[in-house]
């Protein structure tokens, strides 16, 4: 797990288990790539959550750690009502 992650991880420990989620902060990684305004932030997702969540408007078709560098890929589809 990277150093950030795992900072991130520890010091939010109380948070993502109570809530599922956790906001770190404004993404200045996209700086000079996007217009955004302070709009995107950083937030990590406790795997309970997603299935709890997401599963109410998409099916959860795989879940694949560190796809991305450091981030998680979340593969769904999208259920019909």
């Amino acid at each position: 797990m990277p150093a950030f992650r795992l900072r991130s991880t520890l010091t939010s420990g109380n948070r993502m288990s109570q809530q599922g989620l956790y906001m770190t902060g404004a993404n200045c990684h996209i700086n000079g790539f996007a217009q955004h305004n302070g709009e995107y932030v950083d937030v990590f997702h406790d795997l309970a959550y997603i299935k709890n969540h997401w599963s109410k408007y998409f099916e959860i078709v795989a879940i694949l750690p560190g796809y991305i560098y450091t981030h998680d890929l979340v593969v769904m589809r999208k259920t019909v009502r």
